[in-house]
Order: C-alpha cells, then structure tokens, then sequence
C-alpha cells in the first residue's frame, strides 16, 4: 500500500518539477515573473493586435519583458510604469485594454500613423502623468475620461484629426503644465478654467477653429509663460491682462482680433511675437482725425 502511494505522489510531483525546471525567468509566462506583470505584459500583447499590426514592435513571448521595445518596468520590476512607442511607424488604432494598465505613468506615441479614435477607457489611469499623441491621424473628439487623470501633468495631442470642443471635464486637471492641441479641427471658445491650472506654462492651441474672446484670466496666470493661439478665428480685444505682464512666447496673428498691434506695454516683454507693437501715438493726434 505504502508502494503505491510513494508512487502517485512521484507521478504528481514529476510535472510540476518538469515545468519548474523548463520556466524562463523574466519571460510572460506564467510562474516566470509576478502574477501582476504577468497578467499586465498579456495586456500589451493583446493590445499588440490592434496597435501594431504591421509587427514592428519586438513584443513577444519568445523574449524577456524587460526587453520589449518601449516598455519601461519600475524599479522593482513588477509593474510597467511606460510606454515610450514614439516615431516606430505604428499603424493601427489604440486599444482600450491599454487603459487596464493601471500602473502607467507615461504614454508617448506621438510621430506615428495611428488612426481611430482616443479610447475613453485612457481615463482609468490615474498615476499617469504625461499622454502623448501627437502626429497621428486620430479623430473623433476628446474623451471626457481624461478629465480623471488628475495626475497628469503634460496632455500633448497636436497634428491629428480631432474635432469638437474641448470637453469641460478637463477642468479637473489641476496639475496640467502642458496643453497643446494645435493643428487640430477644434472649435468652440478657449476655456477660462485654463487659469485655474497653478503649473500650467504651455499652451499651444494654433490652427484649429476657436471661436470667441481670448479670457482675460489666462493672462492673469503667473505660471504661463507660452500662449500659442494663432490662426484660430478668436474676436475681441487683447484684454489688458495680457499686456501687463512678462511672456516668453505670445502669438496671436491669424485671428479676427480688434487690435491689430500688440499694446506698447508688451514691448520688450516678449522674446517671439507675431504682432508688431502698436506705434507711440502722436502728440495731438486725438484732434486731428481722418475724415
């Protein structure tokens, strides 16, 4: 009876001591790496259809994850915290199983030709501090899920073919430092909670179809330094905000403004301008105007 028993638990054991011996430390197997990064490196290669079909990125099995183009894994090895597949000729759509990969904190897949839409489901990664879309083909409009990713410091989506308004739920990015939409097809008005935003420095909305009065609180932000709105169809006057303080970079020509000069007070406030100053005006001027 003992001989038989010693011999079941022998026929058991050999398996599990075969696979044991077989597994590939680092590799997205199972038992080979953390059950997290397991299931996160199974994400990505899922993603891999839809993102990559042309199979340009190195994402496979046969290969250790620390090893995947563009993949960064955190310190400690057990999460992937980057995605960094900028100018890789990607062709494909984003894959809304990336917004299951709750410990990213920078997505860069800008310079790529990447169609489709923006997934909402990118309004799930709460760490993630920078999103970088730039110069795909994408369209469709912003999703208002991203007004969730109140850790994100930098939202870059330039050069694709994005329409409608900015969504109001962005007004929950309090950390923001970076915004730029330009060569879109956007419309509507340039939001005035932008200066509600304590870090925001940049902000570059040119060549889209904004509409109405640049807000006078934008110019009242400390933090801003780069204001990029030129070729919209923006109406108004330059509100005095703008013209009583330092920029590093101001740009506004393309626009149905009612100034057709920067005021004076700019004058040597601004290192890149695409408005010259307005001229001094002539003693006596105000009574001899042209009839």
């Amino acid at each position: 009876m003992l001989t038989v028993a010693l011999a079941m638990l022998a026929a058991v054991q050999a398996p599990a001591a075969a696979a044991s011996k077989s597994a590939r430390p680092g590799f997205c197997e199972p038992g080979t790496v953390n059950e997290v990064l397991w299931e996160e490196c199974r994400l990505l290669l899922r993603a891999k259809k839809s993102l990559d079909p042309d199979g340009v990125l190195n994402w496979s099995r046969e290969r250790k994850v620390k090893r995947w183009a563009g993949v960064e894994l955190s310190d400690d090895g057990v999460h992937i915290v980057g995605l960094d597949l900028s100018h890789r000729a990607l062709t494909g759509r984003l894959s809304p199983l990336l917004g299951r990969l709750v410990f990213l904190e920078e997505i860069d897949m800008g310079h790529n030709e990447l169609t489709g839409s923006i997934p909402p489901e990118l309004g799930n990664l709460a760490a993630l501090r920078r999103l970088n879309l730039n110069h795909n083909r994408l369209g469709g409009k912003i999703p208002p899920e991203l007004g969730r990713l109140n850790n994100l410091e930098k939202l870059e989506l330039a050069g694709n073919n994005l329409r409608g308004k900015i969504p109001n739920a962005l007004e929950n990015l309090k950390n923001l430092q970076r915004f730029i939409l330009r060569d879109n097809q956007l419309t509507g008005n340039i939001p005035n909670w932008l200066s509600d935003f304590p870090e925001l420095r940049f902000v570059w909305l040119t060549n889209n179809q904004f509409t109405g009065k640049l807000p006078p609180d934008l110019g009242s932000l400390p933090s801003l330094q780069y204001l990029r709105v030129q070729n919209n169809q923006l109406t108004g006057k330059i509100p005095d905000s703008y013209a009583h303080r330092e920029w590093r970079c101001l740009l506004l020509a393309g626009n149905n403004l009612d100034d057709t000069c920067l005021p004076r007070t700019l004058k040597g406030k601004v290192k890149t301008q695409d408005m010259r100053a307005c001229p001094k005006p002539k003693k006596g001027a105000a009574s001899h105007g042209r009839t």
